[in-house]
């Protein structure tokens, strides 16, 4: 089980890094996209003054590109969260220990990977085989009145 939790976190941390790579490309995509329009001065609507259909189309795309401008800023946070993600997978790989599979259970959940997800659990479960080989009888609970006496 340990083996399986291993290569599930292995490839987890992968496709963190993957994840990360391609929010920064799409970024910078849309980064480019608004500098060009920015650059130039098409979002100036007065230059379409009296042509109606002009002038909404010229506000419309002058409103999907900054809401473009603000995705971008968006997916870097993401691209820097799935890095951070990427660590802790890695991290938890490298010395598992209960708090290190929770961050790649939670990671893996909030990037879709499910490779971190399973490795986690697949990890917790092997980590808590490990730590209690037996089972031990329940102990029977003392009354109040015994303490006492």
């Amino acid at each position: 089980m340990k083996k399986l939790s291993k290569v599930f976190l292995t490839i987890a941390g992968i496709l963190h890094i993957v994840c990360a790579v391609s929010y920064f490309i799409i970024s910078a995509v849309l980064m480019v996209f608004c500098i060009i329009y920015f650059a130039t001065g098409s979002f100036f609507l007065y230059k379409y003054y009296g042509d109606a259909e002009a002038e909404t189309a010229a506000a419309v795309i002058l409103i999907l590109v900054i809401l473009y401008f603000i995705l971008s800023f968006v997916l870097i946070g993401y691209g820097i969260a799935s890095i951070v993600g990427s660590r802790l997978t890695f991290k938890a790989l490298n010395a598992p220990d209960k708090k290190g599979l929770i961050a790649a259970i939670v990671f893996g959940g909030l990037f879709g990977v499910e490779f971190g997800v399973a490795g986690g659990i697949i990890g917790l479960i092997a980590l808590k085989k490990e730590g209690s080989p037996k089972e031990e009888e329940p102990k029977e609970i003392e009354t109040a009145t015994e303490v006492v006496k």
